[in-house]
């Protein structure tokens, strides 16, 4: 998910874990989109799945946001696809740019413990993945695997 707002865009997941140039390829879509550039990129958990492959926003001047979790975890991994997180956040954490606000939550453990929700909620839209119920099938093996 990327959002276009009056002062700039707010991107998610990079997901180029798989395809080294996916980013970058996500990063000219949104610029067929809008000219304005990408201030935010917030990661939705820390799994290199949806998050590594950053650096094309960096390079344009993107800041990075997860949950402050995530970023201990990432930096502990040391993934050189993988942009560490400028500013974390524990609980709720909400970002305006311009003329649109985007809720950052963090739920609970579910998939991962560094999961976020994310909700706009003028436009009432969510944004949420790999999401699983604690305890539900196949439950307490596959949580942050």
């Amino acid at each position: 998910m990327f959002v276009v707002t009056s002062e700039g865009v707010i991107a998610t997941d990079p997901i180029s874990y798989v395809k080294r140039d996916a980013s970058a390829t996500y990063l000219a879509e949104i610029k067929k989109v809008t000219d304005k550039p990408v201030k935010y990129v917030v990661y939705s958990h820390h799994h290199f799945d949806h998050i590594a492959g950053g650096k094309p926003f960096k390079d344009a001047g993107a800041i990075f946001i997860s949950h402050a979790r995530a970023k201990e975890r990432l930096a502990a991994f040391k993934d050189p696809f993988t942009v560490i997180p400028d500013e974390t956040f524990v609980g709720q954490r909400i970002l305006t740019l311009g003329d649109t606000t985007l809720e950052l939550n963090y739920v609970g453990r579910n998939h991962s413990d560094t999961s976020l929700v994310m909700r706009l909620p003028k436009e009432k839209i969510i944004f949420a993945v790999d999401f699983m119920s604690v305890g539900s099938f196949p439950g307490p093996g596959m949580i942050d695997s």
